[in-house]
């Protein structure tokens, strides 16, 4: 694995080359680029009065450059005793940008063989240089096996003649030591048992994602054995240094520390397994201080106090090594340790709080105030660590002590804030599609106002309880453009909101919309679905401002024309929510508690699903809308218990 840079391209043309490379590179004399290439070059020489492509000569400044390699690329000194080989397989990589050339290198190093293979050896591979004069005179450099003799068809496919050559890098100092051009002849000793289907794979998705690259400093990362590579971008703020943790690779570039975004944490190289990292994962502050403080206390303890704290120091080892073998299992088994770790020292505190509402259960009557004063001003994590306490003290299960203590709405309260928000979420929908009928107005709700993260937890939470997939539940529940709508939003393909916006898509969506409907005699509603449930909502809210310009209605009044029954309700809901989701609560709510008393499960499931994400948001709303507090409202509408946890959950009234 090897640090990778782009580097501007004046800034390399401004390094002083003190060296060329051997030999000087020559194009063959038969050419395959295409047309257009060829007229590109003709265009170039009737304007400068050469080609900018290679030229056999080497008398302009140009050409002289393009033979030459930048300063850091310069054959050094290169003593294999500065470093330790890798391990048989491994392959080093590194990006470089020579004027208007990007080179992309795979290089093997000198490999130790184990002794019944019979010694070590220097092993090299054939660099192929690829002329991509139709990419904007981009160079792709890819080094082969020697057993994959590509130079056919990737003449066929870049159009493009191809020279090989062998470079030896430095594995600390990444710079070239040789870049040595092969006889034409080599191929000939090569063994005709290659697939070039594979070949294909291996160099053509590897080109097409160097094309794609952005100026900047990228880590590209290849397992051995495998035909592809993982190409990783720098990032910024990152916590911890990928160069800094592993040991053996070269130290980070001299523009500063680098924090490197890891592509696929899941793929597992030879280097991590010796070292026992996670691949291109971010080690936990606290496991890397204490595997290395660990280490290094352990050694200073032997030294210093010697016999006297030899059982001292035999547990640190065992600590060392327990926490090792938590690391190499997996990035995902130390969180989880460290997350059990964290939850046995919150039992520990809510040890009171547990012993508060045993007492509060077993008294004659049961003390609801108590436990309202307890569950509603804790966080669901707290909650469930008071449950864990209760149930080693008790002996048995709180969820099912207060289930039967408590009754009523109050129950629904205090039972419902002992479900995270997700199996909160995901309980609700699988009642409101429970038993013959389906309510429709507590699945639009819940589907329709949900972001595709929440999505995301409930249908993964869904399935872990009830052994079923949402999507076949909704679909079996549902039909028509109704159950097409739900489906189409249950597949979280909704976009992430970009920095960048795109005023041509959110013209282009506008008057989709308003083409697929008010502009039409019927309704499009698959167009609809499609924007609606696919487009991010930041970019939703500009179409829908947009859709002004061409509907004389907005787009509430133009659903409300188009469509009817549970379409419309959800249709609705969508653009209320993308609008403003607290402000649609808002409404909900005062809606559920306009006449006298109150439509308590709405109200319940509402505040309760809401107490963790925007309840404080939505009462802010509903003030501004209604001009009375939430707070008022509750009070108004409800009474007993019930009202005092809705209270505790929303908290005083601003």
């Amino acid at each position: 694995m090897q640090s990778a840079m782009f580097k501007p391209a004046s800034d390399t043309a401004a390094a002083k080359s003190s060296r060329s490379v051997e030999p000087v590179v020559q194009p063959q004399q038969t050419s395959l680029v295409k047309p257009c290439v060829t007229s590109y070059l003709e265009r170039q020489k009737n304007e400068d009065g050469e080609t900018s492509s290679h030229e056999t000569s080497a008398s302009t400044s140009t050409t002289e450059h393009k033979k030459i390699l930048s300063q850091d690329l310069q054959a050094c000194a290169e003593d294999e005793q500065d470093y330790e080989a890798p391990v048989e397989g491994n392959v080093f990589y590194k990006l470089y940008s020579l004027q208007d050339l990007l080179l992309l290198v795979r290089s093997s190093v000198s490999l130790t063989h184990s002794r019944h293979c019979g010694g070590s050896q220097n092993q090299f591979v054939p660099v192929h240089v690829l002329p991509k004069l139709e990419y904007q005179l981009c160079y792709g450099v890819e080094c082969l096996t020697s057993s994959e003799a590509c130079e056919l068809w990737t003449e066929s496919l870049l159009h493009s003649n191809t020279m090989s050559y062998i470079a030896h890098i430095n594995a600390l100092t990444s710079k070239v030591a040789l870049l040595r051009k092969l006889p034409d002849d080599w191929k000939h000793n090569i063994s005709c048992w290659f697939k070039p289907s594979k070949s294909l794979n291996i160099l053509h998705h590897l080109l097409k994602k160097l094309t794609g690259l952005q100026e900047g400093q990228y880590l590209v990362a290849h397992k051995a054995g495998e035909p592809f590579v993982k190409i990783l971008k720098a990032g910024k703020g990152g916590p911890h240094n990928l160069q800094q943790v592993h040991h053996c690779v070269p130290p980070p570039p001299s523009s500063g520390h680098v924090p490197w975004i890891p592509v696929d944490p899941a793929v597992v190289l030879p280097f991590h397994h010796s070292h026992g990292r996670v691949p291109c994962t971010f080690p936990p502050k606290p496991v890397q201080q204490m595997s290395r403080g660990g280490a290094y206390s352990q050694k200073n303890d032997q030294n210093k106090q010697g016999d006297k704290k030899s059982g001292q120091g035999k547990r640190k080892a065992k600590r060392k090594k327990f926490i090792k073998n938590i690391y190499s299992d997996g990035h995902s088994r130390w969180l989880w340790y460290q997350s059990f770790l964290d939850s046995s020292h919150s039992m520990r505190l809510q040890k009171p709080n547990a012993a508060r509402i045993e007492t509060a259960i077993k008294t004659k009557g049961v003390d609801e105030q108590t436990i309202i004063d307890i569950l509603t001003k804790r966080t669901y994590s707290q909650r469930r660590d008071i449950a864990f306490a209760y149930e080693r003290k008790a002996k048995k299960d709180m969820i099912s002590a207060l289930k039967g203590a408590l009754s009523g709405s109050l129950e629904s309260v205090i039972l419902g804030l002992m479900k995270s928000t997700a199996q909160f979420d995901a309980t609700e929908i699988k009642g409101s599609m429970k038993g013959l009928g389906t309510d429709e107005e507590t699945l639009i709700e819940l589907l329709c106002s949900r972001s595709d993260s929440e999505l995301v937890q409930i249908k993964n939470v869904y399935k872990d309880l009830f052994k079923k997939e949402l999507h076949k539940d909704v679909a079996g529940d549902t039909s028509g453009n109704f159950c097409k709508l739900l489906l189409a939003l249950v597949q979280t393909k909704r976009a992430e909101p970009s920095s960048v916006v795109d005023y041509g898509k959110i013209d282009e969506d506008a008057r989709a919309l308003y083409e697929a409907g008010v502009k039409i005699k019927g309704t499009d509603v698959a167009t609809w679905i499609s924007i609606m449930s696919e487009r991010s909502v930041p970019h939703l809210q500009k179409v829908f401002q947009k859709y002004k310009s061409y509907s004389p209605y907005d787009m509430q009044e133009s659903i409300v024309k188009e469509v009817k029954g549970d379409l419309q309700k959800s249709f609705l809901v969508l653009v209320q929510c993308v609008e403003n989701k607290q402000l649609y609560f808002a409404k909900k709510l005062n809606e559920a508690m306009k006449s006298s008393g109150a439509k308590e499960k709405i109200v319940t499931r509402i505040i309760v699903s809401r107490c963790e994400v925007d309840l404080k948001k939505i009462c802010s709303e509903f003030k501004t809308a209604f001009g009375k507090s939430l707070q008022e409202t509750i009070e108004g509408h409800t009474k007993g218990d019930y009202q005092k946890a809705l209270l505790s959950l929303c908290g005083p009234a601003v």
